[in-house]
């Protein structure tokens, strides 16, 4: 009997209702090799499954006449096969392990020798690089999402097949209504677990690069049935590189293969948590508990200029003229990282040199409040006098707070200067231009956005832009005293104020202003209090003449402006 699919079955639905079970699976096998690298494959395979009752008619159908029999209902099962074919692993022929050419301990004071330099095989670590296993990692960590979609969260985009599949591709990318911190966020740390899936696994910085962009579009268009996301490819793909690349260096500076113990535990459980991918590899190929030597360029696990500050306090943010108007006061802590010296570094890869603000709050609408990241991709030292370097830098930018959202991934090109103005103090410039990929930004009209499968109203913007900073840093004896910087963004809306349906013609841009001065006075040792204050402008223009509107918007041109002055006091200690 043959069933027509219902008439409101969107494309890459399932036509019946799922039903969770139990498989067991038992597939014995012999491989005889033949050459080098090949191998004759031999096997056999039984499988056994128990399910909930499971109709093979499609339900929404509605009831059948007469009712389903015993054949139309499957419970249990089993299935046998044998195979027959052959194995090729183009990785057999991998160089021996560098710890079985070196020796282990240095003879005279029996401490572990680094580990050798890096080669065409091996990263700096000492792991073997397979693309195999980081394409496999890859699938795995997508598979992983899909299955906590269906089981956790009961979501209803996972019933994916060849037809989504195809659907996706004929559709081509559009815009999602996910939540900003969804999508400005969360789907940055996914690209950052497809990158490590590569840098885990040997790979360098671009070839992992590759793999995030990878992974996005592979989830994008087989991963779920809504149709692929443009922005969740910026987001996901771009973002997860900074994101991924940030997380690879601060763990690569927790770890210590020299120790032993609970200091060595400790340090792996603290790496596990920043890379969870790269944690996860070090336990099941035994690195996380064997005693050996650490790379042998510091630049590749503890680098020679590295700062972090830690800052706790109060904060109080204002929407209107005035600190006072309309007042919110939270807490908040934060985390500052400065690695590598855009002057002293002796090597330049990528990120040798990058910058990290995170930030959280408390009694604010979401916690994570805060996560800025400046790394250069390529960096060149003018003059040798080692007063000026140039540099490509990339941006990673997420603002989540009460008063405005802005999220962005963007390129650039920074100059960074150092001079030196008393004994003790150091004045650092550090003058950026940058464009961005994608921004995204609060805004009033957003709602108009043209969704695909729309669910939710979203409350920003998306669009490209161009924007420019400045960073002026006053250190004494090599701590931060003083800090200004402004920031300026432009978001040409390409998506959300801008509606490319029925209300051709709708157009939107945003200025953003943002800036911050900050006083750290200390007190003892490295520890110092600390005030800053800060303020963010949002001037949007919106041209919505001309154009049929949704019931409550006047035709007109529209400037609308936002101002929010904050506040903080905090205490300050700076390793």
């Amino acid at each position: 009997m043959r069933f027509a699919d219902p008439e409101d079955l969107e494309s890459g639905d399932s036509p019946t209702y799922p039903a969770n079970g139990l498989s067991l699976s038992v597939q014995p096998g012999v491989e005889i090799d033949l050459a080098k690298g090949l191998a004759l494959d031999l096997g056999a395979f039984w499988s056994s499954y128990k399910t909930g009752e499971y109709s093979l008619v499609p339900e929404l159908h509605g009831p059948l006449n007469p009712p389903l029999n015993a054949s139309g209902v499957a419970s249990t099962g089993q299935e046998w096969g044998v195979r027959v074919g052959l194995a090729w692993q183009p990785f057999a022929a991998a160089p021996p392990d560098a710890r079985s050419v070196l020796p282990l301990v240095d003879p005279a004071t029996g401490k572990p020798l680094p580990l050798a330099p890096p080669d065409a095989s091996r990263d700096a670590w000492g792991v073997k690089r397979s693309w195999g296993w980081a394409t496999a990692e890859m699938f795995l960590i997508n598979f992983g999402a899909s299955a906590f979609n269906e089981y956790v969260r009961n979501a209803n985009f996972n019933q994916i097949s060849p037809r989504s599949f195809w659907s996706n591709f004929e559709t081509g990318f559009t815009y999602d209504d996910n939540k900003f911190k969804t999508n400005q966020l969360i789907h940055p740390f996914n690209g950052s677990t497809y990158f490590n899936a590569a840098r885990a696994n040997g790979i360098g910085f671009w070839g992992s690069s590759a793999m995030s962009i990878v992974g996005a579009f592979v989830w994008e268009c087989c991963g779920e049935t809504h149709p692929m996301s443009f922005n969740d490819m910026i987001s996901t793909g771009i973002g997860g590189i900074a994101r991924g690349e940030m997380a690879y260096r601060i763990s690569s500076a927790i770890l210590d293969n020299t120790k032993r113990g609970k200091g060595r535990f400790g340090r792996e459980a603290a790496a596990f948590l920043v890379n969870p991918i790269r944690g996860f590899n070090r336990m099941v190929s035994g690195d996380a508990g064997e005693v050996q030597g650490n790379p042998e360029n510091p630049y590749d696990a503890h680098p020679p200029y590295m700062d972090v500050i830690f800052r706790v306090g109060g904060r109080a943010m204002g929407i209107g003229e005035s600190i006072t108007t309309n007042t919110n006061y939270y807490g908040f802590a934060e985390v500052t990282v400065n690695s590598g010296s855009p002057w002293e570094n002796e090597r330049r890869q990528p990120f040798d040199h990058f910058d990290l603000i995170a930030g959280m709050n408390f009694g604010d609408k979401t916690r994570i409040g805060k996560l800025l990241i400046r790394g250069d991709l390529y960096s060149k030292p003018i003059g040798e006098a080692k007063k000026h370097t140039f540099a490509f830098i990339q941006d990673f930018d997420y603002v989540d707070n009460e008063a405005y959202e802005f999220g962005a991934q963007s390129l650039g090109a920074a100059l960074q200067s150092r001079f030196n103005v008393a004994t003790s103090l150091q004045l650092l410039s550090y003058g950026q231009l940058y464009g961005i990929l994608l921004g995204a930004v609060n805004s009033d009209y957003a709602f108009l956005a043209d969704v695909a499968n729309q669910e939710r109203y979203r409350e920003y913007d998306y669009g490209p832009g161009v924007g420019a900073s400045w960073d002026l840093i006053l250190l004494r004896k090599g701590a931060p005293l003083a800090n200004v910087r402004y920031r300026f963004n432009y978001i040409n809306v390409s998506n959300g104020s801008v509606y490319s349906g029925d209300l051709k013609g709708l157009s939107a841009e945003h200025n953003l202003h943002q800036l911050q001065a900050k006083l750290d006075v200390p007190l003892w040792g490295r520890t110092a209090i600390g005030v800053d204050g800060s303020i963010f402008l949002r001037q949007s223009h919106y041209d919505v003449t001309g154009v049929s509107l949704p019931p409550g918007i006047t035709p007109g041109r529209y400037t609308v402006n936002q101002r929010n002055p904050e506040v903080r006091v905090y205490l300050a200690w700076h390793w």
